[in-house]
């Protein structure tokens, strides 16, 4: 039977999906690729009643348009019992109802891979989604091209039901020197084991601040970190590699 259906970029609406839904096939899929398709308002309440998705574990819905109303619909269905992973990237529309939606929903108790990239996503909305209950289950969370600025990085760096995360992107989301340091020193972060700061403003002081003896102590498992295109000095990739607080690391710079 048919576990993965990946519909992305199809020119896919409203209309196509609820054809789609009633259908009826006989196939219980796992996972679903709805990305970049015009769907918007009524599409969660299509999703939520098609029989389908009772065992779904991934869903994207990246760059659909989706307002906050579908958004909704669509996190009250059955299936979000068992969603394991969830993409609302490039959703620009669902700001700021959106956040609230999300991190009111009941039945996310599985999530462990959130992308919410590039939703206009501010601080007010990365705090609702941090107090979520079911935040404390996430291993991955991408949050790259929202505006969090350093006090989205602080809020993430204090954020005790982050103890599970391993993946964090805060790529492009206007991070100073202060947000590395904050990072640094988090006694939350210490599962993490790749973290991205590319495109920011990290500068030599940011890139310099994993140098730190805290690293080893506060995040012990990390592997990878992307710090491209931070405005970094020539010799900053000399001085990462040479640091031994940052040994066993692989380290992007330029």
């Amino acid at each position: 039977a048919l576990k993965t259906l990946d519909l992305s970029r199809n020119l896919l609406d409203d209309v196509a999906l609820y054809a789609l839904t009633a259908a009826r096939w006989p196939c219980r899929l796992t996972h679903l690729d709805l990305s970049h398709n015009p769907l918007s308002e009524h599409a969660g309440l299509h999703l939520s009643e098609w029989p389908a998705l009772c065992d779904l574990q991934s869903l994207a819905l990246a760059g659909t348009d989706l307002s906050s109303d579908a958004l909704s619909d669509a996190l009250d269905a059955p299936f979000n019992k068992t969603l394991t992973a969830l993409d609302l990237s490039d959703n620009a529309t669902l700001y700021p109802e959106g956040a609230a939606v999300l991190s009111g929903a009941a039945h996310l108790g599985r999530l462990n891979a959130l992308k919410v990239s590039r939703c206009r996503l501010d601080l007010d909305g990365l705090t609702a989604l941090l107090a979520s209950p079911w935040c404390a289950h996430l291993t991955a969370l991408d949050l790259s091209g929202n505006p969090l600025g350093d006090a989205g990085a602080r809020a993430i760096a204090g954020c005790a039901q982050l103890a599970r995360l391993q993946s964090l992107s805060l790529s492009g989301c206007n991070l100073s020197p202060d947000a590395a340091s904050a990072l640094v020193s988090s006694r939350h972060l210490s599962a993490l084991t790749d973290l991205n700061l590319s495109e920011n403003h990290l500068g030599q002081r940011g890139a310099l601040a994993f140098t730190s003896p805290q690293r080893p102590e506060r995040l012990p498992l990390l592997h990878t970190l992307d710090l491209r295109h931070n405005r970094t000095w020539r010799d900053t990739s000399a001085t990462l590699a040479a640091s031994p607080h940052l040994h066993g690391v692989t380290v992007y710079i330029g």
